[in-house]
């Protein structure tokens, strides 16, 4: 694993709730803790807020993704509108916005939409 990659997939692990040790974050990372030690070292260069407390290494909450709370409109509106865009002949768009709605779902605090023409993640929406 590159360097930047190896940075970005600690930063990933950092901003979960969880608190990292030097050990776990190496096993994790496949590197050694020295490597850990530079890499915290590199992340605070960038001027992402690592903290380290008596449990480890984590980001602070700032960084943390927020829910998005969206009704039962507004989820099925945003589902619509993209697949409108998922019909267009831009080839791998259907696959994307499919995945983009998975990613929203977590957000959504009803159960979700109906399905129309056939596709996954795709709604009506009332209008209301």
């Amino acid at each position: 694993m590159k360097t930047t990659e190896r940075l970005l997939a600690m930063a990933e692990l950092l901003k979960g709730s969880r608190r990292w040790r030097t050990a776990a974050l190496a096993e994790e990372l496949g590197v050694s803790e020295r490597t850990v030690y530079r890499d915290i070292g590199r992340l605070e260069a960038a001027r992402l807020p690592v903290v380290r407390d008596d449990e480890g290494y984590r980001l602070l909450d700032a960084l943390r993704p927020r829910a998005i709370a969206l009704t039962l409109d507004e989820h099925a509106l945003l589902a619509t509108a993209l697949d409108q865009v998922a019909f267009r002949t831009i080839p791998g768009v259907g696959e994307k916005v499919d995945r983009l709605l998975e990613k929203l779902s977590p957000g959504f605090d009803h159960e979700p939409p109906v399905e129309i023409a056939g596709r996954s993640g795709a709604a009506a929406w009332s209008g209301t």
